[in-house]
């Protein structure tokens, strides 16, 4: 499935029913947008561990409501350069299941923003699984935690809120979005995932297509931050030179800067 827009599709009433249910697949999603749909789960997968893969890139999964993934027996799931924000998940979980000899992983994705209508849940639940989160960004979401059992986790180079004790590379810190709340993710400047990601996994363009690394190293996230040629006051806010809404690019130039404004 390839450049497409799945938006504002729902279940009939009471039927829990899914979005895409699909059994022992091969599947891609890349350059999709998946948005403002209203299921009991958005994405089900079932396979036998014997060749089922499922790989979401460059996609946007982003306002939905119910379950986002369960995901069963999937020898080799991935989400690459990709956006899972402001959607809002059951009772009991907020991003997904991975279960039952899964073997998922999560490279260079932003998962932020999602909601729940309790505290007491997690943002994943394993059974059996194992999962790699790599140069990617989780925060701001009701819950960080992770249910597993007979789990294995691999994070390496990411910002995970309240994800430190998974490992010496892992940050805890705010990674400065331009603005979430509006699905804008690109880092602003000064961000700690910039020039702070791995070679490791990293798919060779960022969401956009734009080539990684830019500058200095590899950033974390699914866009490449490069610091614009051009620059724009619009003076949306006020005539603060230093307040970021006031430029077009969302943060104003650098102290040194070789361009134009």
């Amino acid at each position: 499935l390839i450049n497409s827009n799945i938006h504002h599709n729902q279940e009939f009433a009471n039927s829990a029913d899914q979005l895409f249910e699909l059994f022992y697949t091969v599947l891609k999603f890349e350059n999709v947008f998946v948005t403002d749909n209203q299921f009991s789960t958005n994405f089900s997968f079932l396979g036998d561990g014997s060749g089922d893969t499922v790989l979401f890139k460059n996609t946007h999964i982003l306002r939905n409501t119910g379950n986002l993934f369960i995901v069963t027996t999937i020898e080799d799931f991935k989400l690459v350069n990709s956006v899972v924000a402001n959607n809002l998940g059951p009772s009991y979980i907020t991003l997904g299941s991975f279960v039952l000899g899964t073997k998922a992983a999560m490279i260079n994705s932003v998962v932020s923003g999602n909601r729940n209508n309790t505290s007491l849940i997690n943002l994943v639940q394993m059974y059996d699984s194992e999962l790699m989160i790599g140069n990617c960004i989780i925060n701001d979401n009701t819950n960080s935690g992770i249910s597993t059992m007979n789990f294995s986790i691999n994070a390496y180079q990411s910002i995970i809120q309240n994800g430190s004790a998974l490992g010496p590379t892992i940050l805890d810190v705010d990674p400065m979005f331009v603005d979430p709340a509006s699905g804008n993710f690109n880092l602003q400047m000064g961000s700690p995932a910039i020039n702070t990601g791995s070679p490791l996994n990293a798919p060779a363009t960022d969401i956009l297509g734009n080539p990684r690394p830019q500058g200095g190293f590899y950033d974390m996230g699914i866009y490449e931050y490069a610091i614009p040629t051009n620059f724009v006051f619009n003076g949306a806010l006020d005539n603060d030179w230093h307040k970021g809404g006031n430029w077009d690019t969302g943060f104003p130039p650098p102290n040194i800067f070789n361009g134009n404004i």
